[in-house]
């Protein structure tokens, strides 16, 4: 299933390819139950919860509407660093393979 993500009117939309899944991450919380903070740069290796927003062709088990629980890395942000800007609304898009995704949460 395809899905294409619509940006907002005159900016850029985002259609994955092949294996790629476009999830857009819940916010979070920068304080653990046990009372410790996670500075913002430190979050690799934590697991995040996010709404599946497109994918791409190659990917069968996961459609858009879905959410989902991801192992999040640096590399997988569009906009690694928003005091560069956000013209097109990616801030919290990231563009995941399908061995970043964890589980798929059911109510």
């Amino acid at each position: 299933m395809q899905q294409t993500s619509q940006g907002p009117a005159g900016k850029l939309s985002l259609r994955p390819l092949g294996d790629r899944i476009l999830v857009r991450q819940e916010s979070y919380k920068d304080q653990l139950a046990s009372g410790l903070y996670i500075p913002q740069g430190s979050r690799e290796g934590f697991e995040d919860k996010g709404t599946v927003v497109a994918v791409g062709s190659r990917v069968d088990d996961i459609k858009a509407g879905d959410r989902v629980l991801f192992k999040r890395r640096a590399d997988t942000a569009l906009v690694p660093d928003v005091r560069e800007g956000d013209p097109n609304g990616w801030k919290d898009l990231l563009m995941l393979q399908p061995d970043d995704i964890l589980a798929i949460l059911e109510d």
